[in-house]
C-alpha cells in the first residue's frame, strides 16, 4: 500500500504563535535570502564541486585512479559486533543509488534545483522472526537552509507496491519500509523520493555546490556491493566548474574515491562497504546557477494568502476573548478590615461560591463547621487499623462521623449538607428536627458513618453542588450577567468560525503542497482550542455588591487568621470589638473564637498553623473539644490533618548528514554532504 508523505504538526505556544506568525509570513513575501528562510521541512542533497588534489577528471569515459578500499565488510577492521537477535543484525547484499539532478520551475516562476533519487536496496535478513523491513532516514539540512522532500514511493524488484510509512520529523525524511509481517532472506526494496534545493551556496563565493552523501552515514550493516550514478540535466552540465570529487570512509575521512565521468553521468563503484562508511560526491557549478529562493519564489502567492487567513482569525478570536474577560470580572470590593467573627450567612459552602478558588477545601471545611456547631461528632473508628498521617509522625485510625442532636444554628445550606450529603443513607431524619440543647450536651442520634472512601458521600456531594450555586444566587452574592453571557457567546462563535476557516485553509495547503505552511496552520488548531476552553471557563455568574462585601469579609477573616497570636488577642480586647464579645477573653473565650474560625482556616489553607495554636489553648485549658471524640489534645493538629485528608478521599475525582560548509577544491570529506542519514532494521 502506498502512503503519501505526511508531516507532523509542530506544536507552538498559541499566544506567541499568534503574535509572530503574521510577521513571519509577510517577511517571507519579500525575503530573497538563502534557503535558511524556508519554512518547509523537506529536502535534498547539495554539495560542493570538485577537489583539486583529490581526483582529476579525465575526458569522457576516462577513469580517475584512486586507492582501493578494503573489501568485504565482514572482514574489515572495526566491523560492529551485534547481539544476536538485534533488528540490526543483518547485512546488505547490494545497494545501488541513482540521482537525476535537474532544474524545475517553482509556482513563483523561479528556477529551483532538484534530485530524483532511486535507491535499490537488497538486505539479507536471518531466517528467524527478527525483521519486518528497514527504516531509512535522510537529513534535510543543507548549509544554512533546508531541502524539501516529496514523491516518496517504495516498490519491489518487479515493480509491485511495498507497504511503507513516510514522514518528515526532526529535520529528517523518515521512511519505514515493511508491514507487520516478518521477512526472511533476500529482499529488494526500490525506494524513490525527490529532493528539492539540492544545489546551494555553502560558503564558497566562487561556486554553488551539489554536495551529497550517497550512502547513510549511520549504518550498522556491511554492504556487499555499492554503486552510484549521478546524472546532470544538460542545462546544469554546461555550468559545471572545476573538477568533481568524491570521498570515501567514515564521517570526516578525506580519502578520495574513483569517479568515472561519461558525458552527463558520474559513476562511482567502490564495491564492498564496511558499516558506517559512506561515499560523498561534490560537483561545483557557476555562481548563480540556481537562485536562492524566498518563500514567495518557492510556492507562489496563493498559499501565502491562504496561510495568512487563519492567524487573522486567531487574532480576532483573541480580541474577543480579552473583551469577554473584561466583561466577566467580579464587582470590586472596598477596604479590607480584619474580622475575627464569621458572618452567619456566609458558611464555608457559600464562601467557596463567593471565592471559587476556595472550592477544593469547602468539603472538609463544612464538616468541621457542622462539628463545631454541634451537628456531628468526629470519632476514631475503633475497628480500623492505625495509619500514619501524612506530614506528621502520628498514627491514627480512620475517622468516622456521628450525627448529634445539636446544630440548631446551622445555616440552611450547611444543614442540607449534613442531611443530604453526610448522612443521606443513614436514615436519621432531618437535622432541622434536632434538639435545641447546647452543643456541649448534644446527644448521639445514630450510628457512625465512615468518611474516607465513602462513595455515597462523594456522589451526594456532586448533586449538592448545584443547590449551593442556586443558594449563592438566592442570597444575592452572585447574579448571572447578561453582558458576560453575551460576550461568551460571541467569543465562542467567532472562534468556531475561525477554526473552521483554518481547517479549510489547511486542506487547501495540502492540495497545493504548501510545504511548511501546512505545519504552521495546523499548529493554530491548538490555539483555537485553547481560546474555546478559556472562554468556556470564564464566569457569567458574577459577584454583586453584596457578594463584594462578602468577599471583603472573607479576606478580613483570612487576615485575622494570619495575624500573630499577640495581635489577635489585642484585637479581641480592643475597644472597637469589646462590645461585640460575650464574656472575658480568657482561654475559654479564645477557644470559642478560634473554633469558629477553624473551618475558615481550612478554607484558606491555613489549617496546620491554626490547629497548632488551637491545640496549645486546649492544653492550657486542660480541655478537649466535644466534637472530636477519642483524640488527646496533643493529637489535635494531627487529627485535623487526618480528617482533612479523609474528607478529600471521599470527594469525587475530578544521525550524521547535513552539508554545513563548502566541500569544493579539496575542502570536503566523507559524510560532509547533504543527505546520508541512517538505515537500520525494524
Amino acid at each position: 500500500m502506498h502512503h503519501q508523505l505526511t508531516r507532523r504538526p509542530t506544536s507552538i505556544p498559541a499566544l506567541l504563535f499568534a503574535l509572530v506568525l503574521g510577521v513571519l509570513v509577510l517577511a517571507g513575501l519579500f525575503a530573497a535570502g538563502p534557503a535558511t528562510h524556508a519554512l518547509a521541512a523537506t529536502g535534498a542533497a547539495a554539495g560542493s564541486a570538485a577537489s583539486s588534489a583529490a581526483s582529476t577528471v579525465s575526458p569522457a569515459a576516462e577513469t580517475i585512479a584512486l586507492p582501493a578500499t578494503e573489501t568485504a565488510a565482514n572482514s574489515a577492521p572495526g566491523v560492529k559486533q551485534l547481539a544476536a537477535g538485534s533488528v540490526d543484525d543483518f547485512e546488505f547484499l547490494s545497494w545501488d543509488s541513482e540521482w537525476q539532478v535537474g532544474i524545475e520551475t517553482t509556482p513563483g516562476g523561479k528556477d529551483r534545483s532538484y534530485a530524483e533519487v532511486t535507491e535499490t536496496i537488497v538486505p539479507v535478513f536471518p531466517e528467524q522472526d527478527q525483521n519486518r523491513g528497514i527504516i531509512r532516514t535522510v537529513p534535510l539540512a543543507i548549509g544554512d537552509g533546508r531541502m524539501e522532500a516529496s514523491d516518496v514511493d517504495v516498490r519491489d524488484e518487479d515493480g509491485n507496491e511495498v507497504e511503507f510509512d513516510s514522514d518528515v520529523s526532526g529535520g529528517e525524511l523518515v521512511v519505514e519500509i515493511g508491514d507487520d509481517e516478518y521477512v526472511h532472506g533476500e529482499q529488494t526494496y526500490v525506494l524513490t523520493y525527490t529532493l528539492h534545493d539540492v544545489i546551494a551556496d555553502l560558503g564558497n563565493p566562487e561556486v554553488q555546490e551539489f554536495y551529497a552523501n550517497l550512502l547513510p552515514t549511520t549504518r550498522a550493516q556491511p554492504i556487499g556491493t555499492f554503486s552510484a550514478r549521478v546524472t546532470l540535466a544538460p542545462e546544469l552540465a554546461e555550468k559545471t566548474v572545476g573538477e568533481a570529487s568524491c570521498y570515501l570512509g567514515d564521517v570526516g575521512a578525506t580519502e578520495p574515491c574513483e569517479v568515472t565521468i561519461d558525458g552527463l553521468t558520474y559513476d562511482l563503484n567502490p564495491g564492498a562497504m564496511p558499516p558506517d562508511e559512506t561515499v560523498t560526491i561534490n560537483i561545483g557549478f557557476e555562481p548563480g546557477t540556481v537562485p536562492q529562493l524566498s518563500l514567495l519564489d518557492r510556492i507562489g502567492w496563493f498559499p501565502l494568502v491562504v496561510a495568512f487567513v487563519p492567524p487573522v482569525g486567531l487574532v480576532v478570536s483573541l480580541v474577543f476573548l480579552v473583551l469577554q474577560w473584561r466583561k466577566s470580572r467580579h464587582t470590586r470590593g472596598g477596604v479590607v478590615v480584619s474580622q475575627y467573627e464569621p458572618r452567619a450567612d456566609l458558611p464555608p459552602q457559600l464562601a467557596a461560591q463567593v471565592i471559587p478558588s476556595l472550592s477544593l477545601q469547602a468539603f472538609p471545611a463544612s464538616i468541621l463547621h457542622a462539628a463545631v456547631k454541634g451537628a456531628l461528632r468526629i470519632e476514631e473508628s475503633v475497628d480500623a487499623p492505625e495509619q500514619p498521617v501524612a506530614g506528621t509522625t502520628a498514627k491514627l485510625r480512620a475517622p468516622q462521623l456521628r450525627r448529634l442532636s445539636g446544630g440548631a444554628s446551622l445555616h440552611p445550606v450547611e444543614r442540607q449538607f449534613v442531611d443530604e450529603v453526610l448522612f443521606a443513607d443513614a436514615g436519621y431524619g432531618s437535622s432541622a428536627d434536632a434538639g435545641q440543647g447546647s452543643v456541649t450536651d448534644a446527644d448521639s442520634i445514630g450510628e457512625p458513618v465512615p468518611l474516607a472512601g465513602n462513595a455515597a458521600i462523594g456522589e451526594a456531594y456532586t448533586e449538592f453542588g448545584k443547590d449551593v450555586q442556586n443558594a449563592a444566587a438566592d442570597a444575592g452574592f452572585l447574579a448571572k450577567s447578561p453582558v458576560a453571557t453575551a460576550w461568551k457567546n460571541r467569543t465562542i462563535w467567532v472562534t468556531i468560525v475561525s477554526l473552521v476557516v483554518a481547517i479549510a485553509a489547511f486542506i487547501i495547503l495540502v492540495i497545493v503542497n504548501g510545504g511548511g505552511l501546512m505545519a504552521l496552520t495546523a499548529g493554530l488548531f491548538f490555539a483555537f482550542v485553547a481560546v474555546l476552553v478559556i472562554s468556556a471557563l470564564l464566569p457569567t455568574k458574577l459577584r454583586t455588591a453584596e457578594g463584594a462585601a462578602a468577599y471583603d469579609h472573607l479576606r478580613g477573616l483570612r487576615d485575622y487568621i494570619k495575624l500573630s497570636e499577640a495581635d489577635r488577642i489585642r484585637a479581641l480586647q480592643s475597644t472597637d470589638t469589646a462590645e461585640r464579645i460575650d464574656g472575658p477573653t480568657g482561654e475559654a473565650r479564645i477557644i470559642e473564637v478560634y473554633e469558629q474560625l477553624l473551618p475558615y482556616a481550612v478554607l484558606f489553607g491555613l489549617d496546620r498553623k491554626w490547629a497548632k495554636e488551637l491545640q496549645a489553648h486546649y492544653e492550657a485549658a486542660d480541655s478537649t473539644p466535644f466534637w472530636l471524640y477519642g483524640y488527646q489534645p496533643v493529637m489535635f493538629g494531627a487529627a485535623m490533618t487526618h480528617v482533612k485528608q479523609s474528607a478529600h478521599a471521599a470527594m469525587p475525582a475530578s544521525s550524521g548528514g547535513g552539508a554545513s560548509s563548502s566541500g569544493f577544491a579539496g575542502g570536503g570529506f566523507a559524510g560532509g554532504g547533504a543527505g546520508g542519514g541512517s538505515v537500520g532494521g525494524r
